[in-house]
């Protein structure tokens, strides 16, 4: 999986700043970095700019705060700090957990806005109410200095700790700092900090409190990685495919195989084909990929759409970034048109599947959904698949969960 994130997620990391250089925190603390983080959410990860813009003004917290994100890294948006700050804002008044903390970063950085140490302690303190292991972290340090407030190691060793027991590294290293200083001796260890919502936020703020219990859960940005190009994508593509059969399946999670005698041919390419049929996400990316740069496939755009879209469906959702990018080239529906005149169902669900997740309006819903048909009646799997879908969720046609 580790390998699968790398190859096939865009990292990015800001090094601009480094909150630990700030006067908040004290300098003899561990030079660790405080990344942007953002929620794990399905709804939005590199979709078309303008489907999450709707979703932002509809009033989406999830959503304004990835607009705000794209916005302050020229991730689909020209870069704009006063644009950034402006959505990032919203989520925040709607206490999103990692909207808030990011916006703690923002302050404490003074990123496109004032410095305001003050304001971004409120932040952190709102992200450790939440329970949130980086929030909780960044908290306990401020009380390590007699700057925001009065220097407490009691109470930052508590914070720290509670970061650290729930696996953040930085936390971890920090404890390890305490434990080599001679601070060990003034420290009550003893002393224990709740972590749920505090009392002191108002019934009010409460209320607007609407997201998922655990809203903070996240994905790091590396802010120092822009983009990850063409080439090193099909490289590490490459290196996957011929690792040996264990590592392979152990990456794929198809350690366990129910029917050993339908993968009598154990190579790279061949794991990649069975883990797909699996409904392996990531084995359909791998695919989709080597569809799209020809790689131990023969280049074939449309077979890359179609894999990209069950991927999608089946929650890897770097998947819309792909797909973005190649109906960017228009002759991708000259080529649909003309495999659909021949009768090939694999396109007619390839079409109908990007208007389904909003990556095309040159055809209808209604003519989507007849495509859809189409393709059933050639008892095209996938097609079949996504009808139902269609169906229980009421895209492209009237929601009829019976049928």
């Amino acid at each position: 999986m580790k390998l699968l994130v790398a190859l096939l997620l865009i990292a990015v990391s800001l090094q601009a700043q480094d909150t630990t250089g700030s006067a908040a925190f004290k300098k003899n603390q561990p030079k660790s970095k405080y990344p942007l983080i953002k929620p794990k959410y399905p709804s939005y990860p590199l979709l078309a700019g303008f489907l999450l813009t709707k979703e932002a003004n509809d009033g989406d917290p999830f959503a304004q705060h990835e607009l705000g994100l794209r916005y302050l890294l020229g991730q689909g948006f020209k870069p704009d700090t006063t644009a950034a700050l402006k959505w990032i804002r919203k989520a925040v008044a709607q206490n999103l957990t990692a909207a808030r903390f990011n916006y703690g970063i923002i302050l404490i950085n003074g990123i496109g806005t004032k410095w305001n140490p003050f304001e971004a302690f409120n932040n952190f303190e709102y992200a450790a109410q939440m329970g949130m292991p980086e929030g909780q972290y960044a908290y306990g340090l401020m009380f390590t200095d007699n700057f925001v407030v009065n220097r407490n190691y009691t109470t930052a060793y508590a914070w720290v700790k509670k970061s650290a027991d729930a696996g953040f590294e930085p936390a971890k290293k920090t404890l390890e700092e305490f434990k080599e200083s001679n601070l060990m001796s003034i420290i009550d260890t003893s002393h224990s900090v709740k972590t749920q919502y505090s009392e002191s936020y108002s019934k009010e703020t409460q209320t607007k409190t609407t997201i998922m219990d655990q809203d903070w859960e996240l994905d790091f940005f590396e802010f120092d990685k822009d983009t990850v190009n063409n080439e090193k994508i099909d490289d590490k593509i490459n290196e996957l495919l011929s690792k040996n059969s264990e590592e392979l399946k152990k990456t794929l999670g198809i350690t366990r195989i129910a029917d050993p005698e339908k993968l009598a041919d154990t190579t790279g390419i061949e794991l990649v084909k069975y883990a797909a049929q699996m409904g392996s996400p990531e084995a359909l990316l791998i695919i989709a990929k080597s569809y799209e740069k020809a790689i131990s496939f023969k280049e074939d755009k449309v077979s890359a759409i179609v894999s990209y879209v069950r991927s999608y469906r089946l929650g890897a959702y770097k998947a819309a970034e792909n797909l973005l990018r190649i109906v960017q080239d228009r002759k991708i529906f000259e080529t649909l048109k003309s495999r659909i005149d021949k009768g090939d169902p694999a396109a007619m669900f390839a079409w109908a599947g990007l208007v389904a997740l909003g990556f095309d309006y040159t055809i209808t819903e209604k003519q989507a959904f007849e495509l859809l048909q189409k393709a059933v009646e050639k008892k095209y799997l996938p097609a079949i698949i996504e009808t139902g879908l269609s169906y229980y969720s009421g895209f492209l046609v009237e929601k009829d969960k019976e049928k």
